[in-house]
């Protein structure tokens, strides 16, 4: 039985119900953003609109701000409209697509430090060093830190790693009751897998609770122990540190990998479009809005790709010349 949390009465009620599909087949719950697509449906509704046409003045109308209405809850709306138009593309469907959120429109002030390869390999360097001075602690510094990386996991995900949710024969992490509750599954890399088993078999962790963040002392690694390695690993690669909520931060990693991923799929001439929800799905987001984020670093770090980046939040063919 498909999971549809309200009923949809509009003429958009098929391509609504296909696109929730969509993104729960791609392991996307798509539960938060059922309420948005519900107040689409009632405006297309209310509208007497009898044909499915997404055009301009209709997507206009339903994200324009409404009287004391934050700037984020617009967004929200205008997020999940654009996307129901990008799925609506894909299916042959004409639609308009309603431009990119504003900038400012997540109030952040810290801005992220994206790590080069050669950064990532520095400090990568250095957490090895320190094998031969503590070896279990470490190596569990080395597994960590290129965990946060290669996969993109949350500090909190991998200090909580159970042995139960690894598949070390497919590559693949269950992250349970990720942010905002959300299950997901994480595929890793083979040689990254491979020192994970390693570190695991080596120290007869299998059948510990948390595998992954054991001390000499049999409990789990704390944020503040993780914090410590990661300023003495960037002291010794000599990647300079701005101070308190200055950065470069732990989580600056999975930032890095997030904005290494789009560079990739951009300059190989992948589809930005259909990999969208998945990348959405894989990051564990609550909705499209985070994720969308990550395009505007990537095009303010790699300038280059702004034009191509522009094209895709305009609707336009993101590998055209």
């Amino acid at each position: 039985m498909k999971n549809y949390k309200y009923d949809f009465i509009s003429v958009y009620t098929d391509i609504i119900k296909e696109f929730i599909d969509f993104n729960q087949s791609v392991g996307f719950k798509y539960e938060a953003q059922q309420k948005q697509l519900k107040k689409f449906d009632r405006f297309i509704f209310s509208k007497g609109i009898s044909e499915v046409n997404l055009n301009e003045r209709i997507a206009k109308g339903f994200c324009l701000r409404l009287p004391n209405e934050s700037q984020s809850t617009q967004n929200l709306r205008a997020s999940c409209v654009r996307s129901l138009a990008k799925h609506m593309i894909s299916k042959g469907h004409e639609a308009y697509v309603y431009p990119p959120l504003q900038r400012g429109a997540y109030s952040r002030t810290y801005v992220p430090h994206i790590f080069t390869n050669q950064e990532l390999r520095k400090i990568f360097l250095a957490a090895d060093k320190h094998i031969h001075i503590n070896k279990k602690r470490g190596k569990a510094y080395s597994v960590i830190f290129r965990l946060l990386y290669g996969t993109g996991m949350r500090v909190s995900e991998v200090l909580n790693l159970l042995a139960e949710n690894i598949d070390f024969e497919k590559n693949l992490i269950t992250v349970k009751d990720g942010k905002h509750n959300r299950d997901r599954l994480v595929p890793v890399h083979h040689e990254l897998m491979k020192k994970l088993k390693d570190y695991v078999v080596e120290n007869n962790l299998i059948y510990t609770p948390k595998i992954l963040c054991f001390n000499q002392d049999k409990k789990p690694f704390s944020r503040e122990s993780i914090y410590g390695a990661f300023r003495k690993y960037l002291w010794e690669a000599r990647i300079p540190h701005g101070g308190k909520e200055k950065g470069p931060r732990v989580h600056d990693f999975r930032h890095s990998m997030v904005v290494h991923r789009i560079r990739n799929w951009v300059n190989e001439g992948r589809d930005i479009t259909a990999l969208f929800p998945y990348l959405c799905a894989y990051l564990g987001h609550a909705d499209t809005r985070g994720t969308e984020y990550y395009f505007r670093l990537t095009a303010e770090f790699y300038p280059e790709l702004i034009k191509r980046s522009e094209r895709y939040w305009n609707g336009g063919d993101i590998n055209e010349k």
